[in-house]
C-alpha cells in the first residue's frame, strides 16, 4: 500500500474541504442553536438540507459508494472515507446518501430494483435498516421477528428497537426469521418493505445522550402483520445474516474515519486555544501538561488515520475477502482514541469546553454512541480474538 493518497482522491478531498469551509462551517451556529433548544421537533431546515443534497449530487458525492453506471459517484472505499474524515470536522450535516438502501437493493430482484432503485438514487426515497430488537442487538441469533410466506406474500411480525431513521423511511430493510431451526445458518432473511402501510408503527423516537441528531433519529418500531410481496426478499432466503454482517463490517471502517475527523477538529481547536489562552502570564501552549495532551492526541489521530486508510485500501483491492478483523480494529481503536482526544480538548478548554458555547460537548455526545451502536466494542474484540485464534 502506498501511503500517499492517489491524485483522484486528493482532488475529491480538496472538494470536500472547500465545501466544508465555505458552506458547512457557516451553518454551525444554526446547528448549535437548534441543539440548545433540545427535543426532536427542531429539525434542520429542509431548504438547507435540500440545497446541500443538490450540492452533493453536483460534485459526485451523492451515493458515492455506487458505480457511476448505476447513478452513483463511483468512489472507492478510500475516497469515501477520506470524504468522511473531512466532513466530520464540522457539526453541520452534509447529506451524501438517502440511507443504506441503495447498496442493499443491489442484491434484490430485478423487479424490486426497477421499482425502487432510480427513485432512491435521485433522493426521492429514504430507507431504514431494521435489525435490532429489545433482546437481540449484537446477538442476531436472538431475533424474534418472524416472516411467514402465505401464497405470494410475506407476513412480518415483531418488535424492533434502536432503529435509525425509521420515522422518515419510505422503505425498510427488515431482518426476520424465516426458519427458526436453522438460526443464523440459513434461517434469517432480509426483506424490502414499503413502510406506508398500517402494520408499520413507529412507537416513539428515543431520546438519547446525543440529543438532536439532524441526520437521523433513533426509533422503536412495531411490525403488526406487515406485508411485502414474495419477490421482495434480498438475495437468497436464509442469507439475511450474511448480508447484514457484510454491510456492518464495511461501515465500521467508516466509523474509524468519523473519529479521525472529530479528533482532528478537536485537536485544531485545542491548539488554537492553547496559543491564545494566557494563565499566570504565559499561554497554555507553554505548559508541558497541555503540550503532552496535544502530542498524545496528534499521535492517536495519525495512527487511526493510517489504520483506516489501510483498511479502506485493502477493502478496495480485495472486495470479496473477509475484512471483519481489520474493520473491527478500526472501530475499536478509532472510537476509543476519538473519545480520548475529544475529552482532552474539553479539558484544555476548561469551563467553556464543557459549555454549549462551543461544539465540543456536542461532538462528545455524538461520538459516544459508536462504542455501542452497530455492535459494541466488546463484540468487536470478540471478533478480533476469534480471528486471532483461527490464525
Amino acid at each position: 500500500m502506498d501511503t500517499e493518497l492517489p491524485e483522484d482522491v486528493k482532488m475529491i478531498q480538496s472538494t470536500c474541504i472547500k465545501i466544508r469551509e465555505e458552506e458547512l462551517m457557516p451553518l454551525e451556529k444554526v446547528v448549535m442553536d437548534l441543539d440548545k433548544k433540545g427535543g426532536w421537533g427542531n429539525e434542520f431546515p429542509k431548504e438547507i438540507s435540500d440545497k446541500l443534497k443538490k450540492r452533493a449530487m453536483e460534485v459526485g458525492l451523492w451515493c458515492g459508494d455506487l458505480p457511476t453506471e448505476l447513478g452513483g459517484g463511483g468512489l472507492s472505499t478510500l475516497a469515501q472515507n477520506v470524504c468522511t474524515e473531512e466532513f466530520m470536522q464540522t457539526i453541520a450535516p452534509f447529506p451524501r446518501s438517502p440511507g443504506i438502501g441503495a447498496r442493499i437493493l443491489l442484491g434484490a430482484s430485478e423487479e424490486v430494483k426497477e421499482k425502487y432503485f432510480d427513485k432512491f438514487i435521485k433522493g426521492e426515497l429514504s430507507s431504514s435498516f431494521v435489525q435490532s430488537e429489545p433482546g437481540a442487538g449484537s446477538d442476531v441469533s436472538g431475533i424474534q421477528t418472524t416472516a411467514v410466506l402465505e401464497g405470494d406474500t410475506w407476513h412480518i411480525n415483531g418488535h424492533k428497537l434502536w432503529i435509525s431513521g425509521a420515522d422518515k423511511a419510505d422503505i425498510a430493510f427488515i431482518v426476520a426469521v424465516t426458519d427458526k431451526a436453522k438460526g443464523t445458518h440459513g434461517g434469517i432473511s432480509t426483506f424490502v418493505v414499503d413502510t406506508h402501510q398500517p402494520g408499520w408503527k413507529v412507537v416513539r423516537k428515543i431520546a438519547t445522550m446525543g440529543g438532536t441528531d439532524f441526520a437521523m433519529s433513533t426509533c422503536e418500531v412495531l411490525l403488526e402483520d406487515v406485508t411485502t410481496p414474495k419477490n421482495h426478499i434480498v438475495g437468497e432466503e436464509g442469507r439475511g445474516f450474511a448480508q447484514a454482517s457484510k454491510f456492518l463490517s464495511n461501515n465500521r471502517v467508516h466509523m474509524g474515519a468519523m473519529y479521525v475527523g472529530w479528533g482532528t477538529r478537536c485537536l485544531n481547536m485545542s491548539t488554537d486555544y492553547a496559543k491564545k489562552r494566557v494563565t499566570f502570564g504565559e499561554p497554555l501552549s507553554n505548559r508541558q501538561a497541555v503540550q503532552w495532551m496535544l502530542v498524545d492526541s496528534a499521535i492517536d489521530i495519525h495512527a487511526t488515520r493510517l489504520m483506516v486508510q489501510h483498511a479502506s485500501w485493502w477493502t478496495d483491492k480485495y472486495p470479496e475477502k473477509d475484512n471483519r478483523q481489520m474493520s473491527s480494529m478500526c472501530r475499536v481503536f478509532g472510537s476509543e482514541m476519538g473519545l480520548k482526544v475529544i475529552d482532552r480538548s474539553i479539558q484544555i478548554h476548561g469551563g467553556i469546553g464543557y459549555s454549549k458555547d462551543l461544539p465540543l460537548e456536542m461532538i462528545y455526545r455524538r461520538a459516544r454512541l459508536f462504542t455501542i451502536g452497530e455492535g459494541p466494542n466488546e463484540i468487536q474484540r470478540y471478533i478480533i480474538a476469534r480471528n486471532i485464534f483461527r490464525g
